[in-house]
């Protein structure tokens, strides 16, 4: 057998044996679907919805006979489905049904987090948005918590950039005061008989110490905010503070104690079952 007779079998051989490799594994490329209803299990639990995008066939099922074996893996949109209708949606880069790469989870009519995901949460640089298209936070995430970055109020202003403590501000009591200091500056005292006449409109960042008249109950015994009212000088009224960002050590709020809230007014009426009360919100710092 001459020379070139041997390296045509050789090639034929590697050929072969590349062919058995490949059978062996049962690597498929992925496709893609439009629209098909998929139950997923996320690190966070079972979900259900509806997905568009790029597909795998794990175990050889080929998407024929068993349509029920496709997973996102690539790029595509997941909106899960509950009895109400669409709770949520990401949009962005999977790896065998999970989120993975870049990518966007909105939540209807609340928060949209977008940025580098891993085993379906914000791990990496992200950044979230309010329901109004206001970021309030951007920076180093793990697993869904922002653990280092910076923090803006519901109107985009800045009030705290550094470390979190599982989402408690990392600092102490003093640079807590150092950082009020400098960025509360250009905070007016709230005036709650102005607010409710529109001489004081949403927006404004103000000051305002009161005595707090009631504490809402903590959904999450480990929640880092503090939601409450206080009674309006001269007894008319209520001001609603919401999300009172705590540091790490710092007391919550109980009822009969004087604080003073920095923040900045966003609404001038507070609506409740339809019906609008006079009680201004602060979203506070």
């Amino acid at each position: 057998m001459n020379s070139k007779n041997k390296k045509l079998r050789f090639f034929a051989l590697i050929f072969a044996l590349g062919l058995v490799f490949c059978s062996c594994e049962k690597v498929q490329a992925p496709g893609s679907v439009t629209g098909m209803y998929m139950n997923l299990t996320l690190s966070f639990g079972e979900v259900s919805g509806s997905y568009t995008g790029q597909v795998a066939t794990p175990n050889g099922a080929d998407g024929d006979a068993n349509e029920g074996q496709f997973i996102p893996d690539g790029d595509g949109i997941f909106t899960a489905a509950s009895e109400g209708g669409a709770d949520w949606y990401y949009d962005g880069a999977w790896v065998q049904g999970h989120f993975s790469g870049k990518g966007t989870l909105g939540y209807v009519g609340g928060s949209v987090y977008s940025g580098e995901f891993a085993e379906d949460y914000l791990n990496g640089q992200g950044a979230q948005t309010n329901a109004e298209g206001v970021m309030i936070e951007e920076g180093l995430y793990e697993k869904g918590v922002l653990i280092e970055g910076t923090l803006r109020d519901n109107m985009g202003n800045i009030y705290y950039e550094g470390r979190l403590n599982e989402g408690f501000l990392a600092e102490s009591a003093e640079e807590r005061a150092e950082r009020i200091a400098r960025y509360c500056s250009a905070y007016t005292p709230f005036d709650c008989e102005g607010c409710l006449a529109g001489t004081q409109k949403a927006g404004t960042k103000v000051v305002y110490e009161g005595v707090v008249d009631y504490v809402w109950p903590l959904e999450d015994e480990k929640a880092c905010f503090d939601e409450f009212s206080l009674k309006c000088e001269g007894g008319t009224g209520w001001v609603m503070v919401m999300r009172y960002h705590l540091s790490s050590g710092e007391k919550r709020v109980v009822m009969g104690e004087k604080v003073t809230v920095y923040g900045v007014i966003v609404y001038t009426t507070t609506e409740d079952g339809g019906e609008l009360y006079d009680a201004p919100v602060i979203y506070a710092i």
